[in-house]
């Protein structure tokens, strides 16, 4: 009996033959399900992006198969990538979150994230959105000082210094300033009112940081420019912090008279509680020191031979001579070693006021007959 193939029976078995290893022929496919792409970037500076991709299709998405959401803009760069763990089912989603830069001209940009599958293209829907491209923001680090090692509760001078080399004058009014990138230190560097570092200029942001107040490790110090409401820019200054035991004081009590006379002496009494880990003691340097006029009293030193342990008070008395001048005089104290500066609380305010001094008795000649 003669067999006759005609071409619907010959593209079934070529299909067949096609499939006959056993390898089921994947399909890829992908399904937007929302995705967060900035409306303004700034040219060079770097803007964080977050798609939610689910897959539609019958294959599973992994890095080691070539998987990732890329850009299909150009001028416009970054990926999302899986990590060497993902394994994305068909049914399943992954929420790609990476960071976006752009080299575009000024001017609206169209910026389109699609599903790849490396040796087979692009596939399944893409997120996209018109965004508005500008003359952007940038800078580089000159100089930075700052300190590899503090004690715990202490604030310390930092200096960083940035040269502008993006294409628009930072200013105060425009929301420009130098901020951390953690939480382990919130102070903040500053512009001055009214001033502007124009671009090719270097501006040095001076500030103090206290250091944490937690148990002595390993702290990030990380700072990097803002622009308020277009986001950080330039490069990041990182730097790791070693904390140790230090110096910390607690104000207790206070006992400062508040109405006295001028040149007349009084008594004033000041307790303070070691809340560090350091003993106190004169030889070390410790003693209470003035955060006021304080009637020109610098400090009020520790006995000799005297220790002041972790944890307990003591209370600093000293004579003090009231001015001559009548007027308001401010009381503060807080405690200070010479070789590492003040530190703990500050007592509370106290306005001493200073009346005239007291009359001295007039003598009178009385005649008598």
């Amino acid at each position: 009996m003669r067999f006759r193939v005609t071409l619907a029976m010959q593209a079934i078995l070529f299909i067949g033959v096609a499939l006959a290893p056993g390898r089921a022929l994947g399909l890829d496919n992908a399904w937007v399900t929302t995705y967060t792409i900035p409306a303004l970037m700034a040219r060079g500076v770097g803007y964080p992006v977050s798609v939610t991709m689910q897959n539609t299709g019958d294959t599973t998405w992994t890095a080691a198969a070539g998987y990732r959401l890329a850009t299909r803009s150009p001028n416009f760069a970054g990926t999302g990538t899986l990590a060497p763990a993902d394994r994305i089912a068909p049914g399943a989603t992954k929420v790609f979150q990476f960071q976006v830069t752009t080299s575009a001209p000024d001017g609206s940009r169209s910026l389109v994230l699609q599903m790849y599958h490396q040796g087979v293209g692009y596939f399944g829907r893409s997120a996209g959105q018109a965004v508005l491209v500008w003359s952007g923001n940038n800078a580089r680090l000159v100089s930075y000082a700052a300190p590899t090692t503090m004690t715990r509760g202490m604030t310390y001078e930092v200096e960083l210094t940035f040269e502008n080399t993006g294409e628009v004058a930072w200013t105060a009014a425009a929301g420009y300033r130098l901020v951390s990138r953690n939480t382990n230190f919130l102070e903040s560097g500053e512009l001055a009112p009214g001033e502007s570092i124009a671009p090719g200029a270097q501006k040095t942001f001076r500030f103090t940081v206290t250091a944490p107040v937690t148990a002595p490790s390993t702290y990030q110090f990380a700072y990097q420019l803002l622009q308020q409401f277009l986001g950080y820019f330039g490069p990041v200054y990182v730097q790791n912090v070693v904390t140790v035991e230090g110096n910390d004081a607690t104000f207790v009590s206070q006992s400062i008279p508040t109405t006295v006379s001028a040149t007349v002496q009084y008594l004033i009494l000041v307790t303070m509680r070691n809340t560090g880990t350091t003993a106190w003691t004169a030889a070390a340097g410790y003693r209470l020191g003035a955060a006021a006029d304080n009637f020109g009293i610098a400090s009020i030193p520790l006995p000799a031979g005297e220790t002041v342990a972790p944890g307990t008070t003591k209370t600093f008395e000293t004579i003090v001579t009231a001015p001559v001048q009548p007027g308001q005089y401010e009381f503060r104290w807080r405690m200070r070693q010479d070789a590492a500066g003040a530190f703990g609380q500050t007592t509370d305010r106290v306005v001493v006021n200073v009346g005239p001094p007291p009359k001295a008795a007039v003598g009178r000649w009385r005649w008598y007959r």
